[in-house]
C-alpha cells in the first residue's frame, strides 16, 4: 500500500503552492503575476505504510513544522513596507566579486546565516533521531533556502548561498548532538559570532 505525503509548499521565489496530490509540482501566481512552475520535494515523495513512513516521523514532523514557518513568513511579507535604508555602508566579497549593502542588506544575510543555523539544527536532530544517513542536501529546507527572504536590498542567491552555508553548520551539529558552530539560548539555536564571521566577512568600508 502506497500513501502519499501532502504539504504546503514555498518555493524559493515565494511561490505559495498548495496540492494534496502534486507529482512533480505545481503552477502558481509569483507577487508580480506571473506564473511559474515550481516543485517541492516532500509534495510528491510516496512511503510505504510500515516502513519509511515510521522510520521517518520526525522528519516529517521537521518539514511540517518548516513549512508552517514559511506559510507564516509569506503572511509577514504581505504586509511588508518598503523603507529607504540609505546607501550601501558594508561590503563583502564572495565568488570573486565584492558586494555592497546597507544596514538593512547587512542584517538580512546576517539572520539568513543564523536561520539557516536555526533550520539545519532541527533536521539534523530529526534525522539522527530516526536514525537515518547524513544528508542535509537533500533537505527540503536546504533546498530551499528562502525563509526570511523578502526581496529587497540582497539577491535570492546570495541569500540562498548564506542560508544553506549556516544550514551546513547547524545540521552537522544537531545531526552529532554538540555545538561546535552554535549555541542554544532562549529557545533558539544560534550560530556562534566567529563562525558567522568566517561565512559572512562584512567589512565597513
Amino acid at each position: 500500500m502506497i500513501i502519499r505525503i501532502g504539504s504546503s509548499a514555498i518555493a524559493t521565489s515565494r511561490i505559495v503552492c498548495q496540492s494534496s496530490n502534486a507529482t512533480s509540482g505545481c503552477d502558481a501566481s509569483n507577487n508580480n503575476g506571473g506564473n511559474a512552475r515550481t516543485s517541492f520535494g516532500s509534495a510528491s515523495q510516496t512511503v510505504t505504510v510500515g516502513g519509511e513512513t515510521q522510520r521517518r516521523q520526525n522528519y516529517w514532523r521537521f518539514h511540517q513544522s518548516y513549512y508552517d514557518r514559511l506559510r507564516r513568513d509569506q503572511i509577514r511579507l504581505q504586509s511588508f513596507n518598503y523603507y529607504d535604508y540609505g546607501a550601501p555602508t558594508y561590503y563583502y566579497d564572495h565568488g570573486g566579486s565584492s558586494f555592497y549593502l546597507n544596514q538593512y542588506g547587512a542584517d538580512l544575510l546576517t539572520r539568513a546565516v543564523n536561520d539557516g543555523y536555526e533550520e539545519g539544527y532541527r533536521a539534523g536532530l530529526a534525522d539522527r533521531q530516526d536514525g537515518w544517513q547524513f544528508d542535509p542536501e537533500n533537505n527540503d529546507a536546504f533546498q530551499d533556502a528562502s525563509y526570511g527572504y523578502d526581496g529587497y536590498y540582497v539577491d535570492v542567491g546570495e541569500y540562498q548561498y548564506y542560508f544553506r552555508e549556516g544550514f551546513r553548520r547547524g545540521y552537522e551539529d544537531g545531526y552529532y548532538g554538540r555545538y561546535q558552530y552554535g549555541a542554544y539560548s532562549n529557545g533558539r539555536y544560534s550560530i556562534l559570532g566567529d563562525v558567522l564571521s568566517l561565512i559572512l566577512d562584512l567589512r565597513r568600508y
